[in-house]
């Protein structure tokens, strides 16, 4: 049954895609019996329910999800916040963010290097394909494929290394490996380095100040710039014949010429996903406006931002594009960005509050029993004060609303 499940894990790694597949794996480790493989093989197959529309199951399967993450980032999470997503049932990306940041952090001291090896052994983990360490400080890139080469990688961010041919050469090992995201001091030579590495086809890059030219990447399916003062120049990447996510991160100002550009552009019906920097448009108050009113012209591709100091941050990039979601009415998306944000933030008695946004996003997805778990955590962080009187009230009101749709799902339950 073992040697089973190794040689189903290596196809999923191959072709992880296979829907059917997945549900194999799921009845295989079901019937294995072993620790963990009930509860393992219960997710994979309310992933795939919920994935099919069965919003139930999609529930069920986000709560486990949390529970399953919890455990995996116990050994890290005092010092990092690990930032999941998972996919058919098993972690699909991680991002590792440091918790309180200093300058020439690395994320591999030897501390550390035992809690990524068990991370990276879990059978949770087994078809990662994308890690970001950029957020936790500069990488040693040998010491960082140790630690990933057996994994189906195919996107790496790194911070501090991958800035020569060499070192390029060597993370391209990496068999899957299709897209990289690189923080540079020196941009003219991180693209030169770059040019003509064609079996790129997802690069995001920030530190970004020279122009980057969008004809020397024409292969590229994505494409995420971060750091962008004006959006002179960046017409051109809107012609990327490939282009099906894009992120341009900067000024409000480029900001807001990146939406109005797209509306009635022939690139947004295409495009999947679209990131821009959240907190600046949610704190204009008149762009912010203007997305809401068009917002039906967006409604199919996903958002996403980064913070990318996310100590000096505290989650609050995510935060902010949860509180944008809900005013577009997409706040099964919200969920875990206001969960982010509060993953970095939620013991600050003055982000307490926060803790009242999520619970009303959870309860508006039919997800009660957590967002009352959600309200007490936040009544507890705020404490016997009242300097945040008018927070209280607000979390005490949500309280009730959460109460009352508890009462109400054991009602049509019973």
């Amino acid at each position: 049954m073992i040697g089973e499940i190794e040689e189903l894990e290596d196809q999923i790694r191959a072709r992880p895609d296979d829907i059917a597949l997945r549900a194999v794996h799921a009845d295989a480790v079901l019937e294995r019996g072993e620790p963990g493989d009930r509860v393992r093989g219960q997710l994979i197959h309310l992933a795939l329910a919920g994935e099919r529309g069965d919003l139930a199951a999609a529930r069920e399967a986000w709560t486990m999800q949390r529970k399953a993450r919890s455990r995996l980032v116990n050994a890290l999470d005092r010092r990092y916040v690990l930032r999941m997503t998972w996919r058919h049932g098993s972690v699909e990306s991680i991002s590792i963010e440091l918790r309180m940041w200093s300058g020439g952090t690395s994320l591999l001291q030897q501390r550390t290097i035992a809690a990524l090896v068990d991370l990276f052994a879990a059978p949770e983990v087994f078809a990662l394909r994308s890690l970001d360490t950029r957020p936790s400080g500069d990488v040693h890139v040998e010491s960082l494929l140790r630690l990933v080469e057996h994994l189906p990688i195919r996107w790496l961010g790194i911070a501090g290394a991958c800035t020569t041919a060499e070192e390029l050469a060597r993370v391209r090992t990496l068999p899957h490996l299709d897209g990289l995201g690189l923080h540079t001091h020196d941009p003219v030579a991180t693209l030169a380095m770059l040019d003509g590495q064609t079996w790129l086809r997802d690069l995001e890059l920030s530190g970004i100040r020279a122009p980057f030219d969008p004809a020397r990447f024409p292969q590229l399916t994505r494409l995420a710039l971060y750091g962008l003062d004006s959006p002179a120049e960046l017409e051109p990447i809107l012609e990327l014949p490939e282009l099906r996510d894009l992120g341009l991160m900067g000024t409000v100002g480029v900001t807001s010429w990146l939406l109005q550009r797209l509306e009635h552009s022939p690139v947004l019906p295409r495009l999947r996903s679209l990131g821009f920097s959240a907190a600046m448009l949610y704190d204009a108050q008149p762009e912010r406006a203007w997305l809401v009113e068009h917002r039906q012209a967006f409604a199919h591709v996903r958002l996403f931002t980064y913070g990318l100091q996310p100590d000096h941050d505290r989650g609050h990039e995510a935060g902010r594009l949860g509180l944008l979601l809900d005013l577009l009415g997409r706040t099964r998306d919200s969920i875990d960005e206001h969960q982010h944000h509060l993953d970095h933030s939620g013991g600050d008695r003055i982000h307490a509050g926060c803790w009242g946004t999520l619970a009303n996003a959870l309860i508006d997805n039919a997800q009660p029993g957590d967002a009352l778990r959600a309200v007490d955590r936040g009544l507890e962080v705020m404490g016997d004060g009242h300097e945040h009187e008018a927070d209280r009230v607000a979390l005490l009101q949500t309280r009730e609303r959460a109460v009352s749709a508890v009462q109400a799902a054991r009602g049509a339950g019973s």
